[in-house]
């Protein structure tokens, strides 16, 4: 059985560029995709509200089949999609098509040079990081697909020793023979190496067929940290355990770098502690 892609769209350029790093990375050969999109809900009376929302769902299947259209031309691929429409919120949706579909990954796209913070601290993407366990992949509008060949990990070490959250990143780094290059901030200068040495020997034990390297970055924040690291050595995707919302939030906040929106152009890996 194939494994299943989900793609949000609202029919946007970024959304669309989304869609296409995913289909570049993950050929419709290997994959079967579904392609979401969100309408609202209207608040008015009863028997407008039906009429309406009948309206909305006839006009989002009809978009969503014109969507499939261009990019179908634009990427020169005989691509089957499942189209959705869901009446309500994004953390909704994905939910819903979690518990029918079961799939593997979500992909949403974002706009702009400030895209990752602004939709890490938006409200659609912030509900659904808190919603799902499913890996989330975050494309900036620029980002173009040329294969996978340095991953930064950014997490904490003791978080990384646990195979189950890791298996997502493990499969990707088999699939693209790609470097893993693990970003471990250390705060404090009495820090035991020795409890890392063990902790990466764990690590390194999930992923016995890739290359990984180590790279300790002494920093009194952690954010401040990994941020500094990922903007000195660019890559081709980054990955963060999430721990908590607040975490992700503070990863990119500006206040932590100006120009962590990252060479704009890496899409982020949400992984689930």
């Amino acid at each position: 059985m194939k494994n299943t892609i989900l793609l949000l769209t609202d029919f946007s350029q970024h959304a669309r560029n989304a869609i296409y790093y995913a289909l570049s990375a993950f050929h419709p050969e290997d994959y079967q995709y579904i392609l979401l999109h969100c309408y609202p809900r209207i608040h008015t009376t009863a028997d407008v509200n039906i009429s309406l929302s009948e309206k909305m769902r006839q006009e989002s299947y009809a978009s969503l089949e014109a969507e499939a259209n261009i990019i179908r031309n634009h990427t020169g691929l005989s691509i089957q999609f499942e189209k959705m429409a869901y009446l309500g919120f994004l953390n909704e949706a994905v939910n819903y098509v979690a518990k029918e579909k079961h799939p593997d990954l979500v992909v949403m796209g974002t706009k702009g040079e400030t895209g990752l913070p602004a939709i890490l601290l938006g409200s659609h993407a912030s509900s659904l990081i808190k919603a799902t366990n499913i890996p989330l992949l975050i494309v900036p509008e620029e980002a173009q697909f040329k294969g996978l060949h340095d991953i930064i990990l950014a997490a904490d070490l003791k978080t990384l020793a646990k195979p189950e959250h890791l298996e997502p990143l493990s499969e990707l780094a088999d699939m693209f023979d790609s470097k893993l290059i693990v970003v471990n901030v250390i705060r404090d200068e009495t820090h035991n190496a020795v409890d890392d040495l063990e902790e990466a020997a764990i690590l390194q034990k999930n992923f016995p067929d890739n290359k990984i390297v180590f790279r300790h970055v002494y920093d009194h924040s952690v954010e401040n940290g990994i941020a500094q690291y990922v903007h000195d050595h660019p890559s081709d995707l980054l990955v963060v355990v999430e721990r908590s919302r607040s975490f992700i939030v503070d990863l990119f906040h500006k206040s932590v770098s100006k120009n962590l929106a990252l060479h704009v152009e890496t899409p982020l890996l949400i992984l689930h502690d």
